[in-house]
């Protein structure tokens, strides 16, 4: 007899983790950024780090990143298969659709049974809990959520307040 379909990981545990892995890597980034000469573009450091973390890592690393790995969490392909390394790549070319509009993509993961996101259904895979994990490894989850929630916005912030200066607004 087969092993039963390993459980899927709920919404709140998978953005945990993301939160996670985003900070981490927007520390990265801005280390890149610090380090790289002016003139090139952020995008430009930002893309292929990105696809090298969330496309290359997983399916290199029993289908995880850093803060899947501290949720207790893997990503795994049919059949709760190893994750691919063509899945992985995929997968993480999806979150550019996940993210559009207002990460709706990311949200539907809340509401379908098998807890997948759009990402998940664009490379035919899915987050499951792979082990059972104790607040030690929960509170950095949960911290991680505001600290990556004010790093996607301090740059939106910033040009907001440039622009309104640029017009003679107060600062």
């Amino acid at each position: 007899p087969s092993d039963p379909p390993a459980p899927p990981a709920g919404f709140w545990i998978r953005a945990g983790a993301f939160c996670f892995d985003y900070f981490l890597l927007a520390l990265v980034l801005v280390a890149v950024r610090l380090a790289v000469p002016g003139g090139v573009p952020s995008w430009v450091l930002a893309f292929p780090t990105l696809v090298a973390y969330f496309g290359l890592l997983p399916p290199h690393w029993d289908g995880r990143t850093l803060g899947k790995a501290l949720a207790g969490l893997r990503i795994v392909g049919p059949d709760d298969q190893p994750l691919e390394l063509h899945r992985g790549l995929l997968r993480a070319m999806g979150y550019i659709a996940s993210a559009l509009p207002a990460s709706l993509g990311y949200v539907v993961a809340a509401f379908t049974p098998q807890k997948k996101a759009l990402h998940d259904y664009i490379a035919g895979t899915r987050v499951v809990r792979c082990e059972e994990i104790g607040w030690a490894r929960r509170l950095p989850l949960i911290a991680a959520v505001p600290l990556a929630l004010t790093v996607m916005l301090v740059p939106t912030l910033y040009r907001l307040l440039q622009a309104r200066q640029a017009v003679g607004g107060a600062p």
